[in-house]
Parts: structure tokens; sequence; C-alpha cells
């Protein structure tokens, strides 16, 4: 992980927690900016892949990314049992994921074939993602912002919620076809509005 030098560098700070808590949220709120760009725009992107035979296998690109946060998540919390030389803890929480993947894969695959993949790969990388934190705050309390890292994700749905309601609305004939387009910019830009000035807040905060 790249970010393990400034971590272990900063370990020994007095406000170390609180720092590291700051950087949560700017990843946080920077990957849901990145999933909101990719969802509102979904159809746009979709003609870089030339073979139209592809384009049903979209259906997995929210999913997954949203998988990839969580991944993310975990690695930012990952800190904590390297600076108390819990390495261990990684291999078990490891494990951890690999039976909820094989358990979920038996599960879904059968029902909603790649989708049930992409569905275990979520559940995998959320749970690591919450069995880390559970595990980490016993051992090396950091003050992660959980609510605010959280309400993210209603904003996200909600934002995302325009978009697909104004496709629906050119799709019936009640819309105009610029409309979704123009949701979608809107969307986008109360959700940056909102949460880039989120970033610069913390990232200037002293500590």
């Amino acid at each position: 992980m790249g970010a393990e030098p400034f971590f272990f560098s900063h370990a020994k700070e007095k406000n170390s927690g609180e720092t590291f808590a700051r950087i949560m949220n700017i990843f946080v709120a920077v990957c849901m900016s990145a999933f909101l760009v990719v969802m509102l725009f979904l159809d746009l992107f979709k003609w870089f892949i030339p073979n139209p035979a592809y384009h049903e296998g979209l259906r997995v690109v929210p999913i997954l990314m949203l998988a990839n946060v969580f991944l993310g998540i975990y690695y930012n919390q990952s800190v904590w049992y390297k600076l108390t030389d819990r390495t261990r803890v990684g291999g078990t929480i490891a494990i951890i994921g690999a039976a909820i993947t094989i358990a979920f894969n038996f599960a879904l695959i059968p029902v909603l074939g790649y989708m049930g993949s992409a569905w275990a790969t979520l559940a995998c990388y959320a749970g690591m993602a919450v069995i880390s934190y559970a595990w980490g705050q016993k051992h090396y309390p950091i003050p992660y912002n959980v609510s605010g890292c959280w309400g993210t994700w209603p904003v996200a749905a909600c934002l995302v919620g325009v978009r697909i309601r104004s496709i629906s609305m050119r799709s019936s004939g009640t819309g105009s076809v610029r409309e979704p387009w123009s949701a979608s910019c809107w969307s986008l830009g109360s959700w940056s509005g909102i949460h880039f000035r989120t970033l610069l807040r913390t990232a200037t905060r002293r500590s």
C-alpha cells in the first residue's frame, strides 16, 4: 500500500488518530465522487466498448465499484494491526473474506449468474471492512467519522436516482432528450459542491 510510509511516520504524533480519520473522510468523498461520475455518465462511457454485446455486462459496474470502495476503506483501516504488530489479523480477515466469497458464490451464481459473483465480491469486501473496523477499535481506536462516511452513500443514491428518473421520463415520452443530461450535470454539480467543500475543510483543518 503506497500510503503505509505516511501512516508509520505519523503514528507517534499526538493527534495521529485524527489525521488518519481525516484521510479516511477524504478517501471516501473522492471515491464516491468518482462513483457518481461513472454512474451518471455510464451511457456515455459504454461507447468506449465497441462490441455492443458487452454492454449488458455494465450492470455489474455499480456493484463492483462499491465493492472496491469498501476494499479501499479496508486498506485504510488496516494500518491499525500493522502499527500494533498484529499482522496475523490481516491473514485472519482475509480468510474470513475468502469464506464469504465462496459461500455467496455458491448461493448466488446458480440464481443470478455473473451478477451473483459481483454481489459476492461486494459482500466480501464490505464484511472485511466492517470486521477490521470493529476489531481495530478495540486495539487501536481511531475516531473515524462513521456517520459522515456512511452519509455519502444515500446522497449518492438519491442523486443517481435523479438521473434514472429523467431517463425513464425520456423513454416514456414525457421528457426531453436533453433532460437526462441536464439532470446528470445538476446532480454532479450538487454532489461536487457538497463534498469537495468537505474535502477542503477536512484537509485544511489543523490538528
